[in-house]
């Protein structure tokens, strides 16, 4: 039965069962499907009698649609079991153990969606004072609690960076859509006044689970006005602008974002003048040295023997070992190689030294204020050679095989990289679950940095790109490292190993 009036949404609340309080909106354009797995845009997970994806629900211009999808219960409207119907306000849907009531507005919005905008089966994201829906995840949202996007009663929020602006075309619709990577395809629509938040976890709305370099709340995007804003949540990897990572800047039309392995392509509709938001930008989007050294090598430089193979694997800790042999090639070689792309900081053990008095003393140690007189255990010393020192090499294949030696890649200044170093060498050696990490010889810090939770490595990554060392009793190196480090192997001549499999 077709209703009279055009359809503004429909929701759907859970009333009893496993999954009650949460509720679904849909709007007129968007076919969405309802189940227990990712497979499905609204997720019923704690209900275990509902299929992977249960039923599908068409909203029309002045309809809705329901069609089972085969599930294993049935799919059951008002008590009577179902394969297609159309719903009507007020109506009860059985799915497992859920049930779910139907409500529909008819009352237009101020302004309708244009006729070209398709949803494609993803969900809408919509936050108000009083509910939130979201896709692929579950949220129970009380009537009257605050929305991520609202301020307690009262409380004035903090200025904008830039100035609003006036006599400016409003703000119609906006698409955040997943053009490559794990969640590629995957497509929300927003309007004014909403806020989407984008990560890995329940915590988010538009679900990326299988992107692992993402953070469980990475960013978001929020509709105000005449603007679209993202902002980055604190995450561990970076928003990247146009290749350019930001904390937080206005959005315009195909702009293109990047996110853990996920790409994304923005399209906006009405909203200011592209001039008016490079305006805006040059406000807020400073650009900052390359968060990565590697970004810049993008072409093969002082190749390696051949052939020279790797393995990569991802870490508990966030962190990706890269591994490989180092029977084609001298380790100071390979050092060496890495060090004309990024500042080295070799942190090397006396203790574990044939003749320490070969060592520089001039230099600074890894534990500040530590006593090197007889009767104390000396401290790590932190040698920078330039780029172009061939002792570099020498004191890399010196401290090879003997646990005695690491080499730390800066991020920036190398001396910001030292005073990291020190800082992160004190706490660990400070703390008694990891006083045996302090030292930073390879084969402790190796397992810290590959099995410790992600907060333990976050502050060493502010200021190391990568740190390389020996592993397997030097018959191994060993990198740890972000992702991108696949640039910095390929541009010294390495491939990934024909067996590895990504």
């Amino acid at each position: 039965m077709a209703i009279s009036k055009p359809i503004r949404n429909v929701v759907l609340e859970a009333r009893s069962g496993p999954c009650s309080g949460i509720r679904f909106w849909i709007r007129p354009g968007q076919r969405v499907t309802v189940g227990r797995t990712d497979a499905a845009d609204f997720s019923l997970k704690r209900d275990h009698r509902v299929s992977s994806t249960h039923f599908s629900l068409e909203c029309r211009p002045t309809e809705c649609l329901i069609r089972d999808l085969k599930s294993a219960n049935g799919t059951w409207l008002d008590g009577q079991k179902i394969e297609q119907a159309v719903l009507a306000d007020g109506m009860v849907i059985t799915a497992g153990g859920t049930e779910l009531r139907v409500g529909i507005e008819t009352e237009p919005p101020a302004a309708e969606p244009p006729p070209h905008a398709s949803f494609d089966g993803t969900a809408d994201v919509f936050r108000t004072a009083e509910s939130e829906f979201v896709g692929n995840g579950e949220q129970n949202v009380q009537r009257g609690q605050p929305s991520v996007a609202s301020e307690p009663p009262g409380h004035e929020p903090p200025a904008s960076p830039v100035a609003p602006l006036t006599h400016q075309p409003a703000l119609q619709l906006v698409c955040i859509e997943a053009v490559a990577g794990p969640g590629q395809g995957k497509k929300v629509w927003l309007r004014p006044p909403q806020v989407l938040v984008v990560g890995r976890t329940d915590q988010a709305d538009f679900v990326l689970r299988h992107d692992h370099e993402l953070s469980g709340s990475h960013f978001s995007i929020e509709c105000e006005g005449q603007r679209v804003w993202l902002k980055d949540l604190g995450s561990r990897n970076g928003t990247y602008l146009q290749g350019v990572r930001v904390s937080q800047s206005p959005l315009a039309d195909g702009d293109r974002l990047r996110a853990g392995r996920t790409e994304f392509l923005v399209s906006v509709q009405g909203g200011l003048s592209k001039e008016e938001l490079d305006k805006q930008r040059a406000a807020v989007v400073k650009r900052p040295r390359p968060d990565s050294p590697w970004a810049a090598s993008s072409q093969t430089l002082l190749p390696l023997p051949r052939p020279c193979f790797y393995s990569r694997f991802a870490c508990r800790s966030g962190l990706w070992l890269y591994r490989g042999t180092q029977s084609v090639f001298q380790p100071g070689l390979f050092a060496w190689r890495l060090a004309q792309l990024a500042a080295p900081c070799l942190i090397v053990d006396p203790s574990r030294w044939d003749d320490p008095n070969q060592l520089p003393a001039d230099v600074p140690r890894l534990f500040i204020g530590s006593d090197d007189s007889p009767g104390h255990q000396p401290s790590p010393r932190l040698l920078c050679p330039p780029a172009d020192d061939a002792g570099l090499q020498q004191l890399v294949d010196q401290g090879w095989s003997r646990d005695a030696l690491v080499v730390a890649y800066a991020r920036g200044e190398v001396a910001e990289l030292v005073g990291g170093l020190q800082q992160f060498a004190g706490r660990l050696a400070n703390d008694p679950a990891t006083r045996h990490v302090g030292r930073l010889n390879p084969g402790a810090f190796a397992e810290f940095l590959a099995n410790s939770a992600p907060g333990n490595v976050e502050a060493l990554l502010e200021h190391a790109a990568a740190i390389f060392m020996e592993a397997h009793q030097g018959d191994r190196w060993a990198a740890f490292a972000s992702r991108d480090f696949d640039v910095a192997l390929a541009s010294i001549g390495l491939t990934p190993s024909p067996a590895w499999k990504p």
